[in-house]
């Protein structure tokens, strides 16, 4: 199977993924109990009547049958038209570009902060297996991994904005603003890291080839770097799934910090029955989760390391 005819049907597939997470989230929004028309007239209308509801209902198309609803917001949504949001008034998409700009940086430095902190930690533990710094961070790894992200936040809150005010209790706009909720992200992803990176290069390590390019004489550096390119495939994969995963789930960082990113806006969607919002922020994330863990394969495909080279790096 050639590179283009492997692409080719992975898109197919991604595509088909895409369409299967839009039906189910389609659908589960409009099994609940809570009436979103009746909602609305609760915020809108004063006391509404059932006529009142029933009109709203129309006017929102609820009295379609769901198969046609789904495909009338389908054709719209891949024409860039997501509806109104239930809750603002404003076009949703409007509405979620606004908060994906405030969330993006906070998810890029968060990632930034993971890799400073998993990749020294993890190659130090790995080569220097079962050490003094190897069992400390082993212990400091599954403590990192206990600790909620949220209760996380409100201690660094408490340390670095209270105890020692070098932030703002309330801060928003500006690089310094990034930093504590990032960290509240960063370090307990940066702990499963650790725990998953120091055991690919431990089995690396161990591997017949870099007991090849022992026997060739080649210097420790580049067996390191080997060992490291070898260990890379499932962390880049864990990579592009915990940035999908982040941007989705940011929303107890974003709750404690006051951000106005696309985590708080999905948490209120839900709470006030806005479909348009969550129907968007439920396809635009699959959208997400789907292309970077395509591009996390397309990415391992040409790192994966082989055999043969790695004997050709004992000839350099």
């Amino acid at each position: 199977m050639t590179t283009f005819t492997l692409i080719r049907n992975k898109l197919i597939s991604l595509l088909l993924i895409l369409l299967g997470v839009s039906l189910l989230s389609f659908v589960f929004s409009h099994i609940s109990p809570v009436d979103p028309a009746e909602a609305l007239a609760q915020r809108t209308l004063s006391r509404p009547t059932a006529e009142q509801i029933a009109q709203l209902r129309q006017e929102m198309g609820l009295d379609k049958p769901l198969w046609v609803q789904y495909f009338s917001w389908l054709t719209q949504a891949l024409g860039g038209d997501f509806g109104t949001s239930l809750l603002t008034g404003r076009p949703v998409l409007t509405e979620v570009a606004g908060k994906l700009t405030a969330t993006f940086p906070l998810v890029l430095l968060s990632m930034a902060f993971t890799l400073l902190i998993t990749l020294p930690v993890s190659i130090a533990s790995a080569v220097r297996k079962n050490g003094l710094f190897d069992q400390a961070a082993r212990i400091g790894t599954i403590v990192g991994l206990s600790l909620p992200n949220f209760w996380l936040g409100f201690m660094l809150l408490a340390l670095f904005a209270v105890s020692l005010p070098l932030f703002k209790v309330v801060e928003y706009g500006n690089l310094r603003s990034l930093i504590l909720p990032a960290l509240a992200l960063a370090i307990p992803m940066a702990c499963s890291f650790i725990r998953v990176f120091r055991s690919n290069l431990i089995r690396s390590y161990q591997a017949d080839f870099i007991t090849y390019a022992r026997a060739c004489g080649l210097p420790e550096r580049k067996i390191t770097a080997l060992a490291l390119k070898s260990a890379l495939p499932p962390m880049v994969t864990l990579f592009f799934q915990s940035f999908g995963y982040t941007l989705a789930g940011s929303a107890m960082v974003e709750a404690v910090f006051s951000w106005p990113g696309i985590g708080s806006y999905l948490v209120q969607a839900i709470i006030g029955r806005d479909l348009p919002g969550i129907n968007a922020c439920v396809l635009i994330f699959a959208t997400f989760f789907v292309l970077l863990n395509f591009a996390a394969e397309l990415i391992n495909l040409a790192i994966q390391p082989t055999l043969r080279s790695s004997g050709e790096a004992c000839h350099d």
